[in-house]
C-alpha cells in the first residue's frame, strides 16, 4: 500500500512539475531580452523614411507601465517644411511594453511578429506657424545634465533623439525639465491638427 502510494505521488508530483514548467519554458524560450524586443518593435511600429532629411529628432513619451506609448518624428531638410508624424496607438489597444511582454512569456520573440499585433494609428501632421516655431525652439532648449537626486521607478519617461550632424540624447523623468516641457508643447500642437 506504501509503495503504491509512492508510485502515485511520485506520478503525481512529476506532472504537476512539468505543468508548472511549460510557462518558464515559454517565458525561456525567447534568447534576447525584453529590452532588445521592445526596442525592436517599436522600430518596425514607428518607422518613417529619412532618405531626404538632413535631420531626424524623436519624440517619444513613454508612460508608466500599461499605458501607451507615443511618438512624434520631425524630419528637417534644407530649409523646406518640417515633414510631422504622429504615432498612437488605437484606441483600446494595450501597451506596447504589454503586447512585448505577452509575447514573450509565449514564447513569441520575433519584433515583427509582435509588431502585426499592434495597432498603431500613424499620421501626417499639417505644420502651421505655431508647430513650426515650437520646432524651432528645440535649437535653443536647454539641455544641461542634471545630477540625479532620485530614482523614479513608476515615472513617465521622455525621450528625445537629434539626428543630424550628431546625436543628441535626452531621457528625463522630470516633468519640470525644459525638454518634457517642449516635448508636451510639441504633443499638444499635433494632437490639436
Amino acid at each position: 500500500m506504501v509503495k503504491g502510494f509512492n508510485l502515485a505521488a511520485f506520478v503525481l508530483f512529476s506532472v504537476l512539475a512539468l505543468v508548472l514548467m511549460q510557462p518558464a519554458q515559454a517565458a525561456n524560450k525567447c534568447s534576447v531580452t525584453y529590452g532588445d524586443v521592445y526596442s525592436a518593435v517599436k522600430e518596425v511600429l514607428f518607422e518613417v523614411s529619412d532618405k531626404d532629411s538632413r535631420s531626424v529628432t524623436t519624440l517619444e513619451i513613454q508612460p508608466v507601465w500599461g499605458h501607451p506609448e507615443l511618438r512624434i518624428t520631425i524630419q528637417l531638410s534644407d530649409g523646406g517644411t518640417p515633414i510631422v508624424t504622429s504615432f498612437n496607438l488605437a484606441p483600446g489597444e494595450k501597451s506596447i511594453s504589454e503586447s512585448v511582454n505577452s509575447a514573450m512569456k509565449a514564447g513569441i520573440c520575433d519584433a515583427a511578429s509582435i509588431a502585426r499585433r499592434v495597432k498603431v494609428i500613424k499620421r501626417s501632421v499639417a505644420v502651421n506657424e505655431s508647430l513650426r516655431l515650437l520646432i524651432d525652439q528645440l535649437w535653443r532648449l536647454d539641455i544641461v545634465p542634471q545630477r540625479l537626486h532620485s530614482v523614479h521607478m513608476d515615472a513617465t519617461y521622455y525621450i528625445l533623439d537629434v539626428y543630424g550632424q550628431d546625436h543628441i540624447r535626452v531621457v528625463t523623468d522630470d516633468y519640470d525639465s525644459p525638454v518634457a516641457k517642449w516635448m508636451e508643447e510639441v504633443r499638444a500642437g499635433v494632437n490639436n491638427k
